[in-house]
């Protein structure tokens, strides 16, 4: 097979999209010696073609606009490049590429749509139901967003398939230099709650913002508690909701101790997981979530919202709490504070559900999807 996989987001720093994808491309170049790839990127992407095998093509598009290139350039390259199958993130091209495989990671501008408003968001939705009925296959990350993509995409479940995602043991570990690590250049930091993840609406930050102040409210023993928000902006929703979250933080007379760092490189990332008290993770919607996994497997205990993806993913190795309820997030965290043997637990749990999850795992699984297209789309 010749398989193109759109990568337009590769360098962009959005989140677990991308961390997916990057990682699935490693493994593909090392567990499939098969097939040919060629790989769609802009100029910003991080792929090096000197590490992938000569079966590996980077093609760089010669526009940055995503949508441009999904839905008008690809089916020039599906053609052009004489593809069997095309891997494209969300949006098929309007046209053209008629065996393809769709990454769905999640439909939460559906399952919380309060978070996702305004004239694209309706563009959004009819594209992509429109997509994931012309696509051959869909892929998605987890059972849950499996079973939202059925039901709210109206497509067969036997179209749907999940690969699920992983942890990179060789960037989050349980990292002894930690403690000599130095933040300075964030700010002064001594003990902390970690968020880390794309500042959306969905994550939910104002809550566990509010859920913090209660926290220190508590005790005086909280007091020297900082909370480190680490994350870079989506540009349909982050930006607005960066500063509705700079607001909160002023008005609730925290502006010492909420740090927010913006995007920091995966090293900084490590460090800051392996420091923190716990990671918190209080999302209103997910398709799967990364970051309770790489908190897990760098040892730290992890706060997560009780919804289907967190459930799934988490399985007993994370304390779920109502994503709503401010001061059941404030409870949850002064147990993990103060209950010693919850944390270890919690670390202990942590690092062995962590390890259940395996790139090449996943690449495997994504394999064979590209296998069913193909065949579905021959006829057979």
């Amino acid at each position: 097979m010749r398989i193109g996989i759109d990568a337009h987001i590769l360098g962009k720093k959005k989140g677990g999209v991308e961390t997916f994808l990057f990682q699935v491309i490693r493994q593909l170049a090392k567990i499939d010696d098969e097939n040919e790839y060629v790989i769609y990127v802009d100029k910003r992407h991080t792929l090096k073609q000197e590490q992938l095998p000569s079966s590996f093509t980077i093609r760089v598009l010669p526009f940055t606009n995503p949508w441009f290139q999904r839905l008008l350039l690809l089916p020039y390259v599906y053609r052009s490049d004489r593809l069997d199958v095309i891997h494209t993130q969300r949006a098929l091209p309007l046209w053209g590429c008629k065996t393809s495989v769709l990454q769905v990671c999640d439909v939460d501008y559906k399952t919380n749509p309060e978070s996702f408003k305004g004239t694209v968001t309706w563009i959004k939705s009819y594209l992509f139901r429109r997509s994931a009925s012309r696509s051959t296959c869909i892929a998605t990350l987890s059972n849950a967003s499996r079973n939202d993509i059925v039901k709210y995409y109206g497509v067969p479940g036997d179209k749907v398939f999940i690969t699920g995602a992983a942890v990179d043991p060789s960037t989050f570990y349980v990292d002894d230099q930690a403690h000599d690590f130095r933040f300075d250049r964030y700010a002064t930091l001594d003990g902390f709650v970690l968020f880390a993840g794309l500042l959306e609406r969905n994550k939910n930050i104002h809550t566990l913002i509010r859920a913090f102040a209660r926290l220190r409210a508590r005790g005086p023993e909280f007091e020297s508690l900082s909370l480190v928000i680490v994350g870079g902006e989506r540009f349909e929703t982050g930006t607005g909701y960066r500063q509705e979250l700079r607001r909160l933080v002023e008005h609730l007379d925290l502006h010492d101790k909420v740090v927010f760092t913006g995007y920091v490189p995966w090293r900084d990332l490590r460090m800051f997981m392996n420091r923190a008290r716990m990671v918190v993770c209080p999302s209103l919607a997910e398709g799967f979530g990364l970051p309770p996994l790489e908190a897990m497997a760098c040892g730290t205990p992890v706060i997560a919202s009780r919804i289907p993806a967190m459930e799934e993913v988490c399985a007993g190795a994370a304390l779920l709490v109502d994503p709503v309820d401010v001061q059941g997030v404030a409870g949850a965290m002064e147990q993990v504070l103060t209950n010693e043997a919850l944390s270890k637990e919690l670390v202990r749990n942590g690092l062995g559900r962590s390890a259940q999850f395996t790139w090449e795992g996943t690449a495997a699984k994504l394999l064979d999807v590209y296998k069913t297209a193909y065949e579905l789309g021959r006829g057979t």
